[in-house]
């Protein structure tokens, strides 16, 4: 399943919110091709990533990591 504009929009600023990562510069096709990966490879679905940044302070350092690497 892909994620939807407004998934990816709502994950990066919850990410922001809860971290000092800011990805919002990145190209929104390339962003979008990252989550989707990263999201089946955590097998998480855009809300349950939402709620792991909120609620684990390691998340947000793995999120980027996965998704810049």
């Amino acid at each position: 399943m892909e994620i939807t504009r407004e998934e990816i929009l709502e994950i990066l600023t919850v990410l922001k919110l809860y971290s000092w990562y800011d990805l919002t510069d990145y190209s929104e096709k390339s962003i979008q091709r990252r989550l989707d990966k990263v999201l089946t490879d955590f097998r998480l679905s855009p809300q349950q990533a939402i709620q792991k940044i909120m609620r684990d302070k390691e998340f947000p350092k793995q999120l980027v990591k996965a998704i810049t690497v």
